[in-house]
């Protein structure tokens, strides 16, 4: 793929992210997918918000807490939320059908501070979409700058940009003006844990 894994890692280092976000950036290139019909247009009905999203399978969040000699591992995000150092930024919605993957990231590392990882999968072939963001380092454009791993139906995006004090990297199949329009979307901190299954 013309997107390979060093210049994933290199984007990713630029924007100030941790190698395991280079990674998941990575496999998210290498998953199959289509373009993305109605994302960032599509109509309110056909959008939920994201705390209405369910989770995939067995809800799975790992944060690793770096203060800790022993790399604590965190599950609850009510326990990291406060500590990450910057505003997560998400969409305030997406398409019905939507499901959550999984959630992880760092909190107190003596480089990078704290870091935020989440992935949705979307309906039908649409494939994952994934949210990696950090604190803001230097220049950071605010218009997204993107690469994609080829020029097919199924080629994977990966785009980093700032939003108020965050880097943020979306990396999906939708197209590059897709990603774009969505950056405009992004809202500070929406709720977006699933509700407890009753």
């Amino acid at each position: 793929m013309a997107l390979g894994w060093a210049r994933i890692q290199r984007a990713g280092i630029r924007a100030g992210r941790t190698s395991g976000v280079a990674l998941a950036l990575a496999l998210a290139a290498t998953l199959a997918g289509c373009s993305l019909p109605g994302i960032g247009s599509a109509s309110s009905s056909d959008q939920q918000s994201l705390s209405a999203l369910p989770w995939c399978a067995q809800p799975q969040i790992s944060f690793v807490d770096s203060s800790s000699s022993t790399q604590q591992t965190i599950t609850s995000w009510s326990q990291v939320k406060d500590q990450l150092g910057f505003t997560p930024y998400l969409p305030s919605s997406l398409p019905k059908g939507t499901c959550l993957d999984l959630v992880g990231g760092t909190i107190h590392d003596p480089i990078f501070g704290g870091h935020l990882s989440i992935t949705w999968v979307l309906p039908g072939s649409a494939g994952p979409i994934s949210f990696s963001e950090a604190p803001k380092r230097g220049d950071t454009a605010t218009t997204p700058q993107c690469a994609q791993s080829s020029q097919t139906s199924d080629a994977t995006t990966v785009c980093i940009g700032a939003v108020g004090d965050s880097s943020v990297t979306i990396a999906s199949h939708m197209t590059q003006s897709q990603i774009t329009a969505m950056f405009k979307q992004l809202r500070a901190a929406p709720g977006w844990e699933p509700a407890p299954a009753k």
